[in-house]
């Protein structure tokens, strides 16, 4: 469609916009007031005209679109294969990330079962001191965050409180979030989340 609507009345033309024109109708339409049964037919068959611009107007748009839509599609598939691979990078550094952290951890309780045998074999009255790990490491890229998350895992639905049963995850995981810590037949346990974040 061009977008111009010709019009000849007694005798002269006149060109309009499509917009313009349909102001022109909705105007006529909200005006009109459906006492007669010419103006029902005007009614109906405005509605005729009316889905039928608007079948070509969709099928012009659906055309001119084409092109560019298979172009989207394309760099959305191409970015898709290219994403999917980073995020699983993204994941598996996270995995290896907590892995040194576990590895850290489990250093440092050798550390702390040393001190605590030196101490005994000494006959120290206190363990030397081995201090706690830092809660963010800095490495070349990214900062590594160890965060306690608090979780849970029903062990015992018949004990859960009504309101849970579902189990109803979101509403566990606010009380839980309220600082409730104590849910009958639902175990509350802490698990150690490793996040990275850029500089």
């Amino acid at each position: 469609m061009s977008g111009k609507i010709i019009e000849v009345k007694q005798g002269t033309t006149i060109v309009f916009t499509l917009k313009e024109k349909l102001k022109q109708i909705v105007s006529e339409l909200l005006r009109l007031e459906m006492k007669t049964e010419q103006d029902f037919n005007i009614v109906t068959q405005t509605y005729a005209q009316a889905k039928s611009w608007e079948k070509q107007i969709d099928g012009a748009r659906k055309d001119a679109n084409e092109p560019d839509q298979s172009r989207i599609n394309e760099r959305n598939e191409s970015a898709k294969s290219l994403t999917s691979l980073l995020k699983s990078i993204i994941e598996t550094t996270k995995a290896k990330t907590a892995q040194y952290q576990d590895f850290l951890e489990a250093q440092r309780q050798e550390q702390l079962a040393a001190a605590e045998v030196a101490a005994h074999l000494l006959d120290l009255e206190h363990t030397p001191y081995v201090p706690e790990l830092e809660k963010s490491n800095s490495g070349s890229g990214a900062m590594a965050f160890t965060r306690i998350l608090k979780k849970f895992r029903v062990i015992d639905a018949a004990k859960v409180p009504a309101k849970y049963l579902k189990i109803d995850d979101s509403a566990v995981e606010l009380d839980i979030k309220l600082g409730i810590s104590d849910i009958p037949g639902i175990e509350i346990y802490e698990e150690k989340v490793t996040q990275l974040r850029t500089k």
